[in-house]
């Protein structure tokens, strides 16, 4: 229908509306209405161009005019100073919208309506109304109460999913009776509008058509399947019998038979096919006659190649024997070269063993400790060489054997403890309280992995802390998997120097070597030995801070008793019984040998080649014989083979090889040739006297009277003491400067734990008086062993329960103890 334009004014109109009908311009044209004395103020569609900026919609009203529900569409007209001159607008009434969606096209059942914000119809394609008269008043309907059960379902659809904030646009509905339909809302959303348009399609309008597409397509099949078979048999013939003749020459193709079929005189593809499959059986003949004259020539290329093979293996064979042969030569050359450095060295250190032990100035002693200490430090570079040829000679083998892991650490803190002091440094402890006691691995190769990362500490660190943890990582059945750490606050190691500090022979500056020393094999071996011990070392660090080593060894639970070894005594205190033949061909070794035999109270004999030594012990009876490797005109070897050829039923005399060779195989080849023991040089005299026990009588010297003994719990326990030290003595090869300087840290440590337990008290702290105590127990376990270590356990114990009082007579028993250890260690009888 036409659409008209309307303006109102009470200034320019007086009052009046006036409409006309809008022009193909869109502008006004014609009058069509007017309406005089009307105040348009109080209509809806004035108060909606009022409020309006630019042109706007008005809410749904009763137009006075028309009788009916009414949107009108409104643009306000404004004075230049912006007061408002009139309102111009176009009516658009309910029952028209209706009528222009009735004309829209949505399939035979389909619908088309529009819901306003608060769920009431605007306009809808059904043949009603949206709106219904009562009493001279209109009432729109609201979606809910639509008479169409389809409008009525898709309204309360749209309801649910606006109280439900959701924004698809598709859903599908449930009518009550009929089925389900499509629908598919538009937002129409404008200035004063906010109206949801909603389509509404029958199912039955999709499945129709698919219905009739299903039986047409049954129908087609059908036909065509029907039509196909009977063509198929008519050309059955035409076709199939010809391409079984194709087959079988085909197949005897296949079987070597190169003799084309008959060509088919026709016309079409079958007879194109038969003349194409001639030319093939041709083409393959030839083919197959040019490939066997190719393989021919292959297979004599591959002989060739295959005696090239066979000499450039006979060649790589002999290379490897020439590798082996120079890794033989190279262990050989290492084994000698520890022969010879050994030997003298075995004499130095030796004999200033010996020399210190006698009366000296302390300019003498001084010079005698340099001796030592220098001695020491050749020792260690050679053993890291050696240790370097073994692991890459994959000789070096990983022992499992009961030990206990606490004491190891302990004492690996004790002996770094004693040079970190001369720096100022403080070295700790951190042993975990679940850590088991006993476990089975290599003791020795764990100890040298911790001294050496616990020396490189001390080396580097010029002040702070060096910490030494242990802990257990994790449990799978009898498998521990340990964790140890070391912390220092040294230098740091530079981020691009990681890569390369556990090479062999690296050091992180040339200026290293010679500050501290050292080959650079340290942390190499360390990290080869923790690899085959099933871990790997490593390193955090940042300069100025310090560094972190870490690793983790898989380790077994030991169940049983771990035996703690024989204490070794110093040759001062203990005296053997019986004859010894030495054979040593060096002046100096024989020397230093002989002198700890004699001070051990043993008669000794001595040999320089193994001819001598076989003389003498054919004609003279010896309760050990000691034997060099090294000996001219027969070595040690050979001679052990005769002795033992010669001995007689029963009368096997103990031999053991006295050796500067210290490579794998070594130890296994003197056992071989009939010896019974093996010791390395240089000889100590820990490692002397515990051979000794093994195969000698030993008898204590008898104790000299002095005025006031002890009584006699104090005299076992001076002895159990004495015994300890010698212990400690022992383990440390006798180094007396070693042992003097931790003896020195434990009295000065022990009065400082005394005083961290009376403070605890002061401060109401078991947990520091615990931490003392651990201390405390430590020290006395490996200064004097476990025994004397268990009051303070038991006190520690306490401290952790929070149960210890500052009157505890076991406090007092611990301090007296305490006191009378000092005493002991001031004098030290006997050592």
């Amino acid at each position: 229908e036409e659409i008209e334009l309307f303006t109102a004014s009470p200034e320019g109109t007086g009052g009046a509306s006036i409409y006309y009908a809008a022009g193909p311009d869109g502008l006004a044209a014609e009058q069509t209405a007017y309406y005089p004395d009307f105040d348009p103020r109080t209509r809806p569609w004035y108060e909606a161009g009022e409020r309006a900026e630019t042109h706007a919609w008005s809410e749904i009203y009763r137009h006075f005019a028309l009788d009916e529900l009414t949107v009108t569409a409104v643009q306000p007209l404004r004075e230049s100073g912006g007061s408002l001159a009139g309102v111009l607008g176009v009516d658009v009434t309910l029952s028209s919208l209706s009528g222009f969606l009735r004309q829209q096209r949505v399939g035979e059942g389909g619908r088309v309506f529009i819901l306003d914000g608060d769920g009431y119809i605007v306009a809808d394609s059904t043949p009603g109304k949206a709106f219904e008269m009562r009493d001279g008043l209109f009432f729109r309907l609201a979606g809910r109460d639509s008479p169409d059960p389809a409008i009525r379902a898709a309204a309360l659809e749209i309801e649910r999913r606006r109280a439900k904030d959701v924004t698809r646009s598709l859903f599908v509905i449930q009518q009550e009776a009929g089925p389900a339909g499509y629908v598919r809302t538009i937002p129409f959303k404008s200035l004063g509008l906010d109206w949801e348009i909603a389509v509404i399609i029958p199912g039955s309008e999709f499945t129709a058509p698919v219905h009739f597409m299903m039986r047409a397509v049954l129908l087609v099949t059908l036909v065509t399947l029907i039509v196909t078979m009977v063509s198929g048999f008519m050309v059955s013939g035409w076709i199939c019998r010809p391409l079984a003749d194709l087959l079988r020459s085909a197949q005897a193709i296949t079987r070597g038979d190169w003799r084309a079929p008959p060509v088919l005189l026709r016309g079409d593809e079958v007879g194109e096919l038969s003349r194409s499959f001639g030319i093939m059986a041709q083409q393959l003949s030839e083919a197959f006659t040019g490939l066997e004259r190719k393989v021919r020539e292959r297979t004599a290329e591959l002989e060739d190649k295959n005696r090239e093979l066979v000499l450039a293996k006979a060649e790589s064979e002999s290379l490897a024997r020439l590798a082996e042969e120079a890794s033989r030569a190279k262990s050989a050359f290492l084994a000698s070269t520890s022969h010879e450095i050994r030997t003298p060295m075995s004499a130095i250190i030796g004999l200033s063993d010996l020399l210190i032990a006698t009366r000296l100035t302390s300019e003498q002693r001084e010079y005698v400790s340099l001796i030592q200490s220098s001695a020491e430090s050749l020792l260690e570079i050679i053993n890291d060489i050696l240790d370097l040829a073994k692991i890459e000679a994959g000789r070096m083998t990983i022992e499992r054997t009961p030990f206990r892991l606490r004491p190891l650490v302990e004492q690996v803190t004790a002996l770094a403890r004693a040079q970190a002091e001369k720096k100022g440094l403080a070295v700790s402890s951190l042993i975990a309280a679940d850590l088991p006691d006993s476990f089975l691995g290599d003791p020795l190769r764990i100890r040298q992995i911790l001294t050496n990362l616990v020396g490189n500490a001390v080396k580097f660190t010029s002040s702070g802390v060096i910490e030494i943890g242990v802990s257990v990582k994790g449990r799978v059945d009898g498998e521990v998997r340990i964790a140890f750490h070391v912390r220092d606050t040294g230098l740091g190691i530079p981020e691009e120097k990681k890569t390369k500090l556990f090479e062999v022979f690296t050091q992180l500056d040339a200026s290293t070597t010679r500050k501290h020393g050292g080959t650079g094999l340290g942390l190499s071996i360390s990290q080869a030995l923790a690899r085959m011990m099933g871990g790997v070392i490593t390193v955090e660090s940042e300069m100025g801070r310090g560094s972190l080593f870490t690793f983790a060894l898989p380790l077994y639970l030991y169940s049983g008793d771990v035996a703690e070894g024989r204490k070794s005594s110093t040759v001062e205190s203990l005296h053997w019984q019986g004859r010894v033949l030495l054979a040593e061909d060096n002046e100096i070794g024989a020397k230093l040998t002989t002198i700890m035999l004699e001070k051990a109270g043993l008669t000794v004999r001595r040999a320089v080649n193994g001819h001598e030594a076989v003389d003498l012990w054919r004609k003279e009876e010896f309760d050990l014989l000691l034997m060099d490797c090294e000996m001219p005109e027969m070595d040690d070897f050979e001679a052990t083979r005769v002795i033992r050829s010669e001995e007689g039923e029963g009368n096997s005399v103990p031999i053991a090889a006295l050796t500067a060779y210290a490579m794998k195989g070594d130890r296994e080849r003197c056992l071989e040739a009939g010896m019974t023991d093996y010791i390395t040089k240089p000889l100590r005299a820990g490692a002397l006297n515990d051979l000794l026990s093994r195969y000698l009588t030993e008898e204590e010297m008898e104790s000299v009277s002095v005025a006031n003994e002890p009584s006699v719990d104090e005299e076992a326990e001076r002895s159990r003491w004495k015994t300890g030290l010698k212990g400690l003595m022992s383990a440390l090869d006798y180094d007396r400067r070693e042992f003097e300087e931790i003896v020195s840290a434990f009295l000065q440590e022990t009065h400082d734990h005394l005083n961290d337990i009376a403070r605890a008290f002061e401060d109401d702290s078991q947990a520091d008086a615990a931490r003392a105590l651990h201390k405390i127990k430590g020290m006395l376990a490996y200064l004097v062993g476990e025994r004397d270590a268990r009051l303070a356990d038991e006190l520690e114990l306490l401290a952790r329960e929070s149960s210890l009082e500052k009157g505890d007579p076991k406090l007092a028993e611990m301090g007296a103890l305490l006191g009378r250890l000092e005493a002991f260690l001031r004098d030290r009888p006997g050592l």
